[in-house]
């Protein structure tokens, strides 16, 4: 039996979602990590066959309401030295292109908001993760920040209309995608509801932004379960190695 694989979460409104039942049903054990709650980030990845980190509402770049942002950092850059795999979304993805020497800054073209669809790069074509993916799958954006530089060396696997930094890989097997894969209508309902007087001024629809989730969710399903399915078998297979 393959060792668990830790997930990590930063923020109470940045809950795995589905992500817990498609690691369970592709045969993961999982063991929930809530720095926000208290739980302390494990020493290192010893006793885990992989990773997954989770995003939330904090920076990249700053300790402010993150006091374990040192400590994540440290464990990401444990786990690529490693080769632990290691799946990072969102805040995550930002936390590893900081960690590599990456430039996580606000974004100068404002926030990125509900479903959209990002598109692969050639490089994605030969990764053994992104490999299968369809040319441009729906995906989720709730973000600020922005990945405005890669680190150096990393693999850029996906770009978007937006903000170009969708998805990338640091050494073999840490991957990282700004969107997210893994909410719910009830996260992201409540995503817009809690910030729907700042999203307004802004200039964005939440009740439209609804409905567009509501359409785009059930074929969120078809393209990253199996994704995640893939990441467990490289994590049983690299545990076992």
């Amino acid at each position: 039996m393959s060792s668990p694989i830790l997930l990590v979460e930063h923020d109470p409104n940045s809950p795995p979602g589905t992500l817990t039942g498609w690691l369970e049903n592709a045969g993961a054990t999982v063991q929930h990590c809530r720095p926000h709650a208290g739980d302390e980030l494990p020493a290192d990845l010893s006793g885990y066959s992989a990773m997954v980190m989770l995003g939330g509402g904090r920076s990249a770049y700053s300790d402010k309401r993150f006091e374990w942002r040192s400590a994540t950092i440290d464990l990401l850059q444990q786990a690529a030295a490693s080769n632990t795999p290691t799946y990072a979304m969102c805040l995550g993805a930002q936390l590893v292109a900081h960690a590599f020497g990456g430039v996580v800054e606000r974004g100068d073209l404002g926030m990125e908001i509900g479903p959209m669809q990002a598109g692969r790069k050639d490089v994605s074509y030969s990764d053994e993760l992104f490999d299968t993916l369809p040319m441009a799958p729906d995906v989720i954006e709730f973000h600020g920040d922005a990945i405005t530089q890669l680190p150096p060396g990393a693999a850029w696997l996906m770009g978007g209309p937006l903000y170009e930094h969708q998805a990338f890989r640091v050494g073999e097997r840490m991957w990282a995608t700004q969107f997210h894969i893994e909410t719910t209508p009830e996260i992201f309902n409540a995503w817009m509801r809690d910030n729907e007087e700042g999203l307004r001024k802004r200039g964005f629809d939440t009740d439209l932004l609804i409905e567009r989730y509501a359409v785009v969710h059930p074929d969120l399903a078809e393209t990253w379960e199996p994704f995640v399915r893939k990441f467990v078998e490289i994590a049983h297979r690299v545990d076992q190695a």
